[in-house]
């Protein structure tokens, strides 16, 4: 909220001494920014007071945006309208002034109902705040969003553990029972993969820019599918488990996430292909598959992965300074930029840096796979 005040109260200072604007349009566009703080912060808070109800709340507001793009006429009696509208120009006093009432009343209500707070739900956020941060300061993002994962609730009073002849269909059934159990994180990634695939569809050439954010919507849409693939990493042992060897096991759970990237990205690719060109031609086939291949391969690089190697604490001392930060960067977002270059080569019909891309990413996978196993 004060990051936003404050570069409201920048901006408008930078153009009125410049004389972009006239003094009563920059502290408009002040108010306008605390307003905007103080209705995030109310917001947060009623969300805090009824948990139940910010599902909904959030679907309403997505109905209403998506509603305000087909009936224009509803457009200006919106709070964004207001926020957009507030920029200091000439007519953006109204827009500000509506938001800050917009805004009072919110926050009036929501310290109205302050007292309806869970003290047990606080404190227990807190403890989960405390948790992630530490898993954030060894650089371990991994294990830091693993502790905001939702707990599984559906089905579990279905057996996981189910006879089949084939060890592949067996550890794909129980990867997708797990999926199923918390619902919401499968269906994101569901609509994250047919998303990846529906940009990859509206080729037949898109910009690469285009294509490694398909690459990198693929890429987080295909971990809410991954759980059993990281649970295979976690568990990999000297002796094996399960009765099947660590290499196996690993391979087994991967089948799963292969399978559901699949199917979402040819699914959203077809549709989007048919709808714009009507078409679905032998090309769009091959970037289809090329770029679930890439995804899948990223995904368990990223997961056998570990935790940060404490050489790279160390500095690296160059004429220009120490670079250290740099290098821990890298590592820490190397399969965010290996998902976009997949999704570009691969929207780009790159074919020959697309498999040397694959190549490098599974020879990492038996580099990492090595050094997790023996050290």
């Amino acid at each position: 909220m004060a990051v936003v005040i404050f570069a409201g109260a920048i901006l408008s200072a930078a153009m009125w001494s410049t004389g972009h604007v006239e003094p009563v349009s920059g502290a408009a566009f002040v108010v306008a920014s605390v307003a905007s703080g103080l209705l995030v912060g109310s917001t947060w808070l009623l969300g805090q007071i009824f948990p139940r109800f910010s599902l909904a709340a959030g679907v309403a507001l997505a109905c209403l945006g998506a509603t305000s793009t087909i009936f224009g006429p509803i457009v200006p009696y919106l709070p964004w309208y207001w926020v957009a509208n507030a920029y200091p120009v000439e007519g953006s006093v109204f827009s500000a002034f509506s938001l800050l009432l917009l805004a009072a009343g919110f926050m009036a209500f929501a310290v109205a109902q302050m007292e309806k707070l869970n003290r047990d739900g606080l404190l227990a956020q807190a403890q989960l705040w405390d948790t992630a941060q530490v898993f954030a300061s060894t650089f371990d993002l991994e294990s830091a969003s693993a502790v905001y994962r939702a707990r599984p609730k559906r089905f579990r009073t279905v057996s996981a553990v189910r006879s089949y002849s084939s060890q592949w269909l067996r550890f794909v059934v129980r990867d997708a029972l797990g999926a199923a159990r918390t619902p919401l994180r499968a269906t994101t990634g569901a609509v994250l993969l047919a998303g990846a695939g529906a940009v990859i569809g509206l080729g037949p050439a898109p910009m690469p820019f285009w294509g490694g954010a398909a690459g990198l919507l693929a890429y987080l849409g295909v971990g809410p599918l991954s759980d059993g693939l990281r649970h295979a990493v976690a568990m990999s042992a000297d002796l094996p488990l399960y009765g099947v060897s660590d290499r196996a096991l690993v391979s087994y759970h991967a089948a799963f996430p292969a399978i559901g990237t699949a199917i979402f990205l040819g699914v959203g690719s077809v549709i989007t292909s048919t709808w714009g060109s009507g078409l679905f031609n032998l090309q769009l086939t091959a970037t289809t598959a090329v770029l679930v291949l890439l995804t899948v391969a990223v995904r368990v690089c990223a997961s056998v992965k570990g935790p940060m190697p404490v050489s790279l604490l160390a500095p690296v001392s160059t004429p220009m300074g120490d670079l250290g930060a740099i290098v821990r960067l890298l590592w820490l977002f190397d399969a965010v930029v290996l998902a976009a270059l997949g999704g570009a080569f691969a929207a780009t019909a790159a074919w020959y840096p697309a498999c040397v891309e694959l190549v490098l990413v599974v020879l990492l996978i038996m580099w990492r796979w090595s050094k997790r196993r023996h050290g």
